[in-house]
C-alpha cells in the first residue's frame, strides 16, 4: 500500500508492505505527480517488507533526482 501525505517539507509518499509489481507503477506515478507540482518529496520505506528489482531501480531513480529517502526497521533514518 502507497499512502501519500503533506508536511510542512512538502509530499510524503509512505510504502507499506510489499513495493513489488504493481505497487511499483503506483508508488512512480504518484512520484511523477508530486514533481509537477514542484513539491519536496520524501520516500518513507520504514514499513516496507520486501522490494523488487524494479523497486529498487525506482528508488534509485527517485534517490538520484533529489528525493529524500527514510528507511530502517528499527525506526525512520534518513539516506542523503
Amino acid at each position: 500500500m502507497i499512502t501519500k501525505s503533506a508536511n510542512d517539507d512538502g509530499v510524503v509518499l509512505r510504502v507499506v508492505g510489499s513495493l513489488t509489481g504493481s505497487s511499483v507503477r503506483e508508488l512512480e506515478r504518484r512520484w511523477r505527480e508530486a514533481r509537477v507540482q514542484d513539491a519536496a518529496i520524501q520516500v518513507d520505506l520504514c514499513a516496507t517488507e520486501e522490494i523488487d528489482g524494479d523497486g529498487r531501480v525506482l528508488i534509485g531513480e527517485m534517490f538520484a533526482n533529489g528525493v529524500e529517502l527514510f528507511v530502517g526497521p528499527r525506526g525512520p533514518r534518513r539516506v542523503q
